[in-house]
């Protein structure tokens, strides 16, 4: 390995030399040699050695004496006539720029980078085959010798990763990515990718569009994870009973009697212990459903590739989980992470001390199993490259595979027909409303929400003012094209003006789409009016007058805390002409109880908790049973939802609460599209 000679240097000795550092001291000196390790020591010959500690000797120690009278003389034997004269030493002009640059190149010594391409070469390109196995070169163990990872023999089938922030973890899993597309083609090998730490380690796999990828979570949700172990899942009953019907237990075997190339699945998964940081519900099914696939998957070709700063923590895969994962990469670590990722017996990666140096064991953490070796490198730039050129070369594969499912966890998804449109195919009734919230953070169709004409299926959007306007306008949009252009629209704008985000009204206004905006001042007047809209449909509907429905209303309130005439009047009132008169308030509380029996139905958009709680009364807060929430504090999450929830999302995703069944849904809000681009998907 391409590691520095190293000199010990000691001054001063035998002061201060226990017998225990002279044990110490006499077997480097004895074997030092052999792994590049110089030895000198600066002894006072004025003091004795202790009888039971003598100076060290032998043929690998040359002894050098100095005196005032005889200057330098040669003690060891065969060169005692030779003279010694050493050099003088340097002025100290030069000194400073000498130690400096000693010191520089000290570090770059260090550092010890083997190429990736290096071993590449001697790869076999695109011929790969994974029916026996698979074999990825991933570092180097010498000047001239590889380490290969090798997974389908025996009980070597999952790869258990370990390390410090800052040892190589993401160099090591990138090279076993980059290392294996490059050997197999995609019909050999499928890579499912999830990163769970703030970071976008597997971006460039999405960017490069390698095939071999059939899945990429970027910052994954833990939700999104879960529907990926239930996708392999499937998979793997899907295979099982494929080979039930070619009467084959191997994927060997299968490949042979059926002629079906059926490839090899990897899970690759950075910092899995995100999946268990809370112990609930979701962290259990995440643990079966992991654990049946390191147990089951070695049959249909399925591997599992685990990667964590640490294995310790107080929720975690079971040990009988981690004990069926043979093969074992340990890099830069504690002592006990040492013996979580080897053996309770085995603790030799404590003894790294460098990014990139790593232990390989294949034998379940045995002590024989240990292969020290160089995590192999890849700048970024030479790896996009590589990327790019495997997606050319693998391009046929491409159009049979389809695309990738991409997740984005650290920014809003991207609005398109396609998305608005697999809403949409979401409609069971033909009289309900559907909207477009976002993306799913589990693999499926996107997240919609559906008014019905039943009541309490109103809506609450209870977040920060760009995410509220972004989701508000994506729901908007898709329910007038859900109603086929029949929707009436009523826009309360409280939107203001000094701020530089944009408004519901000016979006729509550029769409071209036909509302009925009311500013603060008209509030009251226009909301009685809705009001008596509402008494006169029901009124027709109880007298069987159905011949013509009139078409749905959605009524917009952005946001309430600016509608100071709805709110409730706390001022006791005993005026007879003031009791004949229907206030602002009791008007909205009437439209939120009995308007989607009547096709009347309310988006109500706060700021908080706080504002929900004064500006309506309880009997009024349970007819807006549809409730979209972003960020907020816990203590406003448990109000609004009864969970804290709500708290761990991120500026990305929001949540889609049913207050009628308690149903949680989790999605990524979109981007706030174009308006000339929606106006063209609804016309």
């Amino acid at each position: 390995m391409a590691v520095p000679y190293r000199g010990v240097a000691a001054v001063g000795f035998p002061n201060g030399l226990s017998r225990e550092a002279y044990k110490h001291l006499q077997a480097i000196i004895d074997s030092g040699l052999r792994c590049g390790v110089f030895t000198i020591l600066v002894c006072n010959s004025n003091q004795a050695w202790p009888s039971d500690t003598p100076v060290p000797s032998g043929e690998k120690v040359m002894k050098l004496r100095v005196s005032h009278t005889d200057g330098w003389q040669v003690e060891s034997g065969g060169v005692r006539k030779l003279g010694f004269v050493p050099f003088s030493s340097p002025p100290p002009s030069v000194r400073k720029m000498l130690v400096e640059k000693i010191g520089r190149l000290a570090k770059e010594a260090s550092r010890v980078e083997v190429p990736l391409e290096s071993l590449l070469e001697n790869t076999p390109e695109a011929s790969g085959c994974t029916g026996a196995g698979i074999e990825i070169a991933i570092g180097s163990q010498g000047a001239s010798r590889s380490l290969s990872m090798k997974l389908g023999e025996g009980v070597r089938q999952h790869v258990l990763i370990a390390g410090k922030t800052g040892s190589g973890k993401s160099t090591l899993l990138h090279s076993i990515i980059t290392s294996a597309a490059y050997r197999y083609r995609p019909d050999q090998l499928n890579f499912y990718l999830l990163d769970f730490k703030k970071g976008v380690e597997f971006k460039v796999y999405a960017e490069s569009g390698l095939p071999h990828v059939r899945v990429i979570g970027i910052e994954s949700e833990r939700e999104f994870g879960r529907s990926v172990l239930q996708r392999l899942d499937q998979e793997m009953q899907t295979r099982g009973e494929a080979f039930r019907d070619a009467n084959t237990q191997e994927l060997d075997q299968f490949r042979k009697r059926s002629g079906n190339q059926m490839p090899r699945i990897m899970l690759v998964i950075d910092e899995f212990q995100e999946l268990f940081v809370r112990d609930d519900r979701l962290a259990g099914d995440c643990a079966m459903l992991l654990d049946r696939l390191v147990r089951q998957g070695r049959s249909f070709g399925m591997h599992v590739v685990l990667s964590s700063q640490s294995l310790a923590g107080a929720y975690s895969l079971p040990r009988a989980t981690l004990g069926q994962m043979a093969v074992r990469i340990a890099m830069q670590c504690s002592e006990s992470d040492a013996a979580l990722i080897l053996s309770d017996d085995n603790t030799a990666a404590r003894l790294i001390t460098k990014p990139g140096e790593a232990i390989y064991n294949d034998a379940g953490g045995l002590i024989e199993g240990n292969q020290p070796f160089q995590v192999a490198w890849l700048s970024p730039t030479r790896h996009r490259e590589i990327l790019r050129w495997v997606a050319t070369r693998d391009q046929p594969q491409t159009n049979r595979l389809g695309p990738a499912v991409i997740f984005e966890g650290n920014r809003p998804c991207r609005w398109s027909d396609a998305l608005a449109d697999a809403a949409l195919a979401q409609k069971t009734r033909s009289g309900d409303l559907v909207g477009l919230l976002g993306e799913s953070v589990a693999i499926g169709p996107p997240v919609a929400i559906s008014l019905s004409p039943d009541a309490g299926r109103n809506v609450l959007v209870v977040a920060s003012q760009p995410a509220s306007t972004r989701v508000m306008l994506t729901i908007i949009t898709a329910m007038i094209k859900s109603a086929n252009q029949k929707l009436n629209l009523v826009l309360f704008d409280g939107s203001r003006k000094d701020k530089d985000d944009v408004s519901i009204a000016d979006w729509m206004n550029d769409a071209g789409i036909d509302f009925q905006s009311i500013k603060p001042r008209g509030s009251e007047i226009e909301m009685v009016r809705i009001s008596g809209l509402v008494k006169e449909r029901l009124s027709r509907h109880e007298n069987d007058d159905e011949d013509k429905t009139p078409p749905p209303l959605l009524v917009v309130i952005d946001s309430l805390d600016r509608f100071r005439d709805l709110r409730p009047d706390e001022t006791y009132n005993f005026s007879l002409d003031a009791a004949a008169a229907e206030t602002g308030s009791a008007a909205l509380q009437a439209v939120l109880k009995d308007g989607p029996p009547a096709g009347v139905f309310v988006m109500v958009g706060i700021s908080g908790a706080e504002t929900f709680a004064r500006w309506l009364p309880r009997s009024s807060q349970h007819d807006l049973e549809l409730r979209i929430l972003g960020q907020m504090n816990a203590n406003d999450s448990a109000v609004l939802m009864d969970s804290p929830a709500a708290s761990e999302l991120t500026d990305a995703t929001m949540i889609l609460h049913d207050n009628a069944d308690g149903q949680i849904t989790k999605f990524r809000q979109c981007d706030l599209p174009a308006p000339k681009a929606v106006q063209a998907w609804m016309d």
